[in-house]
C-alpha cells in the first residue's frame, strides 16, 4: 500500500507543476497539451477554435468579392 501512496504523491507533484506552467488561467497552452481531449477547458477551447475557423470561411470578405470563386 505504501508504494501506491508514493506513486500518487509523485503524480500529484507532476500534475501540480504542469498546472503551474502550462495550464495557466490566462492564455493556457491547450493546443499543445496532451490532456486537452480529456480536459473540460481544452475541449471547450478546441470546440471554440473549430467554430471560429468555420465562421472565417463563411463570412463575407471585406472588399465585397465572393470567396467561393
Amino acid at each position: 500500500m505504501g508504494q501506491k501512496t508514493e506513486e500518487w504523491d509523485e503524480l500529484n507533484v507532476l500534475l501540480f507543476g504542469f498546472g503551474q506552467q502550462k495550464c495557466v488561467p490566462v492564455s493556457p497552452m491547450c493546443k499543445f497539451c496532451p490532456n486537452s481531449k480529456i480536459c473540460p477547458e481544452g475541449r471547450r477551447r478546441s470546440r471554440g477554435k473549430a467554430e471560429e475557423e468555420t465562421n472565417k470561411k463563411l463570412s463575407p470578405r471585406k472588399d465585397g468579392k465572393d470567396t467561393n470563386t
